[in-house]
């Protein structure tokens, strides 16, 4: 995907989401869908086929058991599904997914695939956390 391939979608994103300031979400990459943070990073030089997504599950330092069911979940999933990490700086549970430009073709699918996973991970996450 090139840049105005990207713009475009972002765009169309906002337009589905009734999010007013595109131009910001486009720059930063940041926006907010269903009370969550969620890092949109495409890289046209690097992996331009690919948009990583990285969701901020607002869990700040869990405890080593659940880091470590966490973790053993992301190994055990299918790789089309996301995976759980940590942002070292902080300890913050981040839930990250790489979706292919390809299947990613309006602002209605983007926005339908970031429910899918933001629900994805907040299944994940609770399953986790009843298993500890």
């Amino acid at each position: 995907m090139i840049s105005i391939e990207y713009r475009e979608l972002i765009r169309s994103l906002c337009e589905e989401a009734d999010l007013q300031s595109w131009e910001d979400i486009y720059k930063d990459g940041e926006i907010r869908v269903d009370g969550l943070d969620i890092a949109l990073v495409h890289d046209e030089v690097d992996a331009p086929d690919f948009l990583s997504i990285y969701i901020d599950l607002c869990v700040n330092a869990p405890q080593d058991s659940l880091k470590h069911r966490l973790l053993e979940h992301s190994m055990t999933s299918h790789p089309s599904q996301g995976c759980f990490g940590f942002l070292p700086m902080t300890d913050k549970l981040l839930y990250r997914v790489n979706l292919s430009c390809s299947s990613v073709t309006t602002g209605a699918k983007l926005l339908s695939l970031l429910r899918f996973h933001l629900d994805a991970a907040q299944r994940g996450l609770a399953a986790c956390s009843a298993a500890i």
